[in-house]
């Protein structure tokens, strides 16, 4: 604690002089340094992130001078934390403002601290493909939401909760873009490569709505997480998302069903949608009868559960193959079931001259007599 000028060391080593609240109350030990108005208090149990208040009665100064009465100082403490990738999410993008009469036509991103840490963003950087911004000393509390804009619109959108005016600002491309959030040591926390087409709405896309992130805990990336807000102001800066929704199920997916395209070619589609990531790895899928691992795997949008699978090796024709999944997951996280993921597949010999023969004929029945 430093003090405006040197104090009585015995007024001021005396424990009962200082409490701090909530939940401290009184140091356990006060030490001198080299200065005498400054003092190093120790605590019972070490601080947590959050704000706090420490009352300094009856200490006096070198000609008996008392400190005002109940003198508090308010501060903030922030625990060390590291943050790691995903702790803050890109949660929203507002890349075409044009048309919204709700709120600033302005561009805006929102930065969402999923935890429960205060996390220090001192040295960050936010870039797209051309431009970065590096942020000052700033703390995000848990949970909370920031606006980030640039400069020149960041009193637009004070109003709607802690806004960050970024200069120089990485303008939002309206078609795709690539944005980057890292630390101060260059790790990524988070990043996006969005497109237009993940507004899955033709007139959202024109303009006026932000792009919103669904689940920040989803595993599935891109289209399959994130949409058109349905907020009636067209955005939501500053708050939940309207369209937050936890994604977490305990259903697994699983092979509903399998079809041969052609002689390399099966098509197989899944109980529900699953993650494209993993759904699009050669290596989850085998046919057995010496077929192997497909070439190549195509999982069709939006709804993810339709897989193309192509393979080098020709299926032999009357043989009886199964198709095995393995490590496919939904976007909860959940394995495919072991009991559900496979499927029988079958391509017949071709039809030769004789191999289906006409073998009778009733050319003549008789009226009012059942065969």
């Amino acid at each position: 604690v430093t003090f405006s000028e040197p104090l009585d060391i015995v007024s001021a080593l005396s424990i009962n002089n200082y409490n701090l609240s909530p939940n401290y109350g009184a140091p356990i030990k006060i030490e001198a340094t080299a200065l005498q108005n400054v003092y190093r208090l120790n605590l019972d149990k070490a601080l947590e992130s959050g704000n706090y208040t420490l009352l300094v009665k009856n200490v006096t100064d070198k000609k008996g001078n008392t400190i005002s009465a109940n003198t508090t100082l308010d501060f903030t403490y922030v625990k060390p934390y590291t943050a790691k990738y995903g702790d803050v999410v890109i949660n929203e993008i507002f890349a075409n403002p044009t048309g919204n009469p709700s709120l600033p036509q302005k561009e805006f991103i929102e930065i969402w601290n999923t935890t429960g840490e205060y996390i220090l963003t001192q040295g960050w950087k936010y870039a797209d493909q051309t431009s970065t911004y590096t942020f000052l000393t700033d703390t995000i509390k848990p949970n909370q939401h920031v606006i980030l804009t640039a400069k020149a619109d960041e009193n637009l959108f004070k109003p709607f909760g802690k806004t960050i005016g970024l200069s120089p600002w990485p303008s939002l491309n309206i078609d795709k873009d690539v944005l980057t959030l890292s630390d101060n040591s260059g790790n990524i926390i988070d990043n996006v490569a969005y497109s237009d087409n993940w507004y899955r709405d033709e007139t959202k896309k024109k303009g006026g709505f932000s792009l919103e992130l669904i689940d920040p805990r989803n595993i599935c990336k891109g289209l399959q997480n994130w949409i058109a807000t349905t907020d009636n102001f067209g955005a939501t800066p500053g708050k939940q998302n309207a369209a937050y929704g936890s994604q977490k199920t305990s259903d697994v997916p699983k092979i509903s069903s399998a079809n041969i395209l052609d002689s390399v070619t099966v098509q197989i589609e899944f109980s529900k949608s699953v993650d494209s990531l993993s759904a699009s790895i050669v290596s989850n899928y085998v046919i057995n009868n010496g077929v192997g691992n497909p070439k190549s795997v195509i999982v069709e949008s939006p709804d993810f559960k339709i897989a193309t699978i192509q393979f080098s090796t020709r299926f032999t024709r009357g043989i009886e193959n199964t198709i095995t999944a393995n490590n496919v997951t939904d976007c909860a996280g959940n394995l495919i079931s072991p009991i559900a993921n496979t499927a029988k597949l079958f391509l017949a010999k071709k039809i030769e001259r004789n191999d289906i023969l006409i073998s009778e004929v009733l050319f003549n029945p008789v009226a009012g007599v059942q065969v």
